[in-house]
């Protein structure tokens, strides 16, 4: 499968998918997905969509995929988690500032305790 390198992650037809991610004890998985990805994609696609639909009448799942392939607006994963990841990034963002700024406090009280 072709793929090309953009800004440190891989490009493979209708998806990224990152070169590095958090490792964990699922990183395994993680690898064993991207093996799948790698030597298989159609297989892969057809796979998800049996999982998540129950369909597996294999003419329809090549239409399904012939028309996955030639839609570059559709994505396996649903479009709720892009808008649940944004929501959420925003959300871990604030809370880091906030702990950021409550130890920014903390380290002024504590070095006017010292000096006082």
């Amino acid at each position: 499968m072709a793929y090309r390198v953009i800004m440190e992650s891989f490009f493979w037809n209708h998806g990224n998918y990152s070169d590095s991610y958090p490792q964990k004890k699922d990183s395994q998985i993680i690898d064993t997905i991207n093996k799948m990805i790698d030597e298989d994609y159609e297989g892969f696609v057809k796979a998800l969509i049996t999982i998540e639909t129950g369909i597996d009448n294999p003419d329809l799942l090549d239409e399904l995929y012939d028309r996955f392939m030639h839609n570059d607006g559709v994505n396996l994963i649903n479009d709720y988690f892009d808008e649940l990841i944004y929501d959420l990034e925003d959300e871990i963002t604030i809370g880091e500032e906030k702990v950021m700024e409550t130890q920014g406090k903390l380290n002024k009280d504590n070095e006017i305790l010292k000096d006082g």
